[in-house]
């Protein structure tokens, strides 16, 4: 029993201590969106809603974080422990995927071991965003397609289910699952009922969210024009035709060019050593199916300018989990009689040189290295202002940037605060700092006694407002 459970343990012990390193170095976020997420959840926590967010971000997130928020209470401390549990149960999952399809206990553990340290998975499963879970569910949906297991096949498609429910994606990771669930109901009649259902399971998000939008907003597609809309206000540099069709292909390199290097590598060396890669073929051809879908979906994305705003490489985390369960099962069979020929040693090590070489040379080159904000001094200015502002008062904050939110998240209170200035680059604002007057308009729209600025601001504010506090850069004031 002991041994049964080891392999997971391990796998989930591993996964907590990275993120657990990576917040001792001070990591909380990938972006703000993380604590604008983090809002939406506090506020699914008081008042429960089929759409939390109202914008283009799909809902299921937000009820797994709103229901531990609701449970445990709206905080950030909440969000981060459920980020930190839900990346380890996703490591369990890469594992429990690979023993799935059949992988060896070695294997499995091998490639659980790769998903958990791999850096992106280190950063997305620790962060408070549903990226690193949401590709395992799309891991266990393609990686399943073939299984004889009609359990196991509805699985994956309840799988992909909710994948699409969490970041788009994952979309054509569904009708993948659909297509083929529909294929092999036709050619195995004894199991159409189990097949039949797993269609239809793994549509149901993709169908329920647009017909949402046809409903709601009269656009079953509303969310390809608000994320269009949002990337093109937001300006940046224009592709050629040619950057944008070979754009995710080559992020697959140089995201994780190790663990790619070795994707590539050991088929080619288990076909030299063994005489063959000794993969079967369906299932694997399934898998890079669904991959490809993906990638041909991205693809599509970046021409219509759809994809990802910022931190684009995670969308690839579904690959890079793919390729770990491929290392993991061709790294096993290398590994297996290693000390029995010379020449699998001298291979083997020559395998971990262009590793370490990848590592040291290729990726500080190649990988595309987009910063993580920090806003340690916002949420402090925001949790300072939670004890100090009396229940039932409502907060304005001001910032320069994008920091509001995590003011916001950090107060806890969502329904309690509002931002006074936005940032959105689809519509012009002006800046209620620029004259006493503006100010007190906006402070009387939005029914608020007290206001965070930025402490740099502060002799604009001398006639109107009363010092409460001041942390790291901002300060809470309350109206004369």
């Amino acid at each position: 029993m002991i041994r049964r459970y080891a392999a997971p343990c391990i796998i989930a012990t591993t996964k907590i201590v990275v993120s657990l390193a990576l917040l001792w170095t001070g990591f909380r976020s990938v972006s703000d969106d993380d604590f604008a997420r983090a809002i939406i959840a506090q506020q699914f926590a008081i008042h429960p809603h089929f759409d939390p967010s109202g914008t283009s971000w799909l809902p299921f997130p937000f009820l797994l974080w709103g229901s531990a928020m609701a449970a445990f209470g709206p905080t950030l401390a909440v969000a981060q422990v459920m980020a930190i549990g839900l990346g380890a149960c996703a490591a369990v999952g890469v594992w429990w995927v690979a023993r799935s399809i059949e992988l060896s206990a070695r294997a499995a553990l091998i490639a659980g071991m790769i998903a958990a340290c791999m850096p992106h998975a280190a950063y997305y499963g620790a962060a408070m965003v549903p990226e690193y879970a949401t590709a395992v569910l799309a891991l266990l949906a393609s990686a399943t397609l073939s299984s004889k297991h009609d359990r196991i096949r509805a699985t994956g498609a309840l799988a992909a289910c909710l994948a699409t429910l969490c970041r788009y994606e994952t979309w054509p990771i569904a009708c993948v699952v659909s297509i083929c669930a529909t294929f092999d109901a036709i050619r195995q009649p004894h199991r159409r009922r189990w097949l039949v259902g797993s269609a239809i399971i793994a549509s149901l998000g993709v169908t329920a969210w647009m017909s949402y939008g046809l409903v709601h907003h009269h656009d079953a597609l509303f969310f390809v024009t608000r994320v269009a809309a949002y990337r093109r206000a937001l300006g940046g540099e224009s592709m050629t035709l040619g950057l944008r069709l070979v754009q995710q292909p080559l992020a697959l390199f140089t995201g994780e060019p190790e663990l790619t290097l070795l994707a590539l590598l050991l088929p080619f060396i288990a076909l030299w050593v063994h005489g063959r890669t000794g993969l079967r073929g369906r299932a694997w051809a399934r898998l890079c199916l669904a991959i490809g879908a993906l990638v041909a979906f991205l693809i599509v994305g970046d021409l219509l300018d759809g994809a990802a705003t910022h931190h684009e490489d995670r969308t690839l985390l579904l690959a890079w989990l793919a390729m770990a369960l491929l290392v993991g099962e061709l790294l096993d069979r290398l590994l297996r009689d290693i000390l029995l020929s010379p020449l699998r040693l001298a291979v083997s090590v020559g395998v971990f040189a262009a590793v370490v070489a990848t590592t040291l040379i290729a990726r500080p080159r190649i990988t595309k290295s987009d910063s993580f904000v920090d806003r340690s001094r916002e949420i402090a200015i925001g949790q300072l202002a939670a004890a100090l502002v009396p229940a039932g008062q409502r907060l304005a904050v001001y910032t320069e940037d994008y920091g509001f939110f995590a003011v916001q998240a950090g107060f806890a209170r969502p329904f309690d605060s509002a931002p006074l200035l936005r940032h959105d680059p689809r519509h012009r604002e002006h800046d209620p700092l620029s004259s006493p007057a503006e100010l007190t308009r906006r402070l009387n729209a939005l029914c608020v006694q007290y206001l965070i600025v930025p402490t740099s601001r502060l002799p604009h504010l001398s006639q109107q407002t009363r010092i409460e506090t001041e942390s790291k850069g901002f300060a809470l004031l309350s109206r004369r």
